[in-house]
């Protein structure tokens, strides 16, 4: 049993984000880690950045960006860096959620490793409202606007 263990070894997979929240017309820079406890080949990474817009139980389609990277081989206890970048629609939505609707975006990142499962990761992402812009000559709440006389 040892040896099929072996053979099968786990990989760790991390998902991280470079900042924990973007906003609308930026981009997110996604960060994967991939540990093998054995050597292996990775044979590629798929990541999908989803955003689902859901009232009463009927969803919408935010946004769907798929991301293939080639693989590279694991070395033993040794993590492996892999990056991709998504853009986020200027006209995406805030992140939401009450009684009846719901906004959430996800990453998922699948990797594919020769002789050991496949694994899958997810993880939300939150997407921050802009800031209203202001009119060129408005002042801003305790600021005082001077004309020159």
């Amino acid at each position: 049993m040892a040896s099929f263990l072996g053979l099968f070894g786990r990989v760790d997979v991390s998902l991280t984000f470079a900042r924990d929240h973007v906003l609308p017309g930026e981009s997110l820079h996604v960060i994967i880690g991939v540990e093998s406890k054995a050597h292996r080949a990775c044979s590629g990474l798929v990541l999908t950045l989803s955003g689902v817009e859901t009232v009463s139980g009927e969803a919408r389609p935010i946004v769907h960006e798929v991301r293939r990277l080639d693989g590279r081989p694991l070395q033993s206890n040794r993590k492996e860096v892999f990056q991709a970048t998504f853009p986020i629609p200027a006209d995406a939505p805030p992140t939401y959620a009450s009684a009846r609707s719901r906004i959430a975006y996800e990453v998922v990142a699948e990797v594919r490793v020769a002789r050991a499962f496949d694994r899958r990761v997810t993880r939300p992402l939150t997407v921050g409202t802009r800031p209203p812009a202001r009119a060129r000559g408005t002042a801003g709440r305790g600021e005082s606007s001077k004309s020159d006389a």
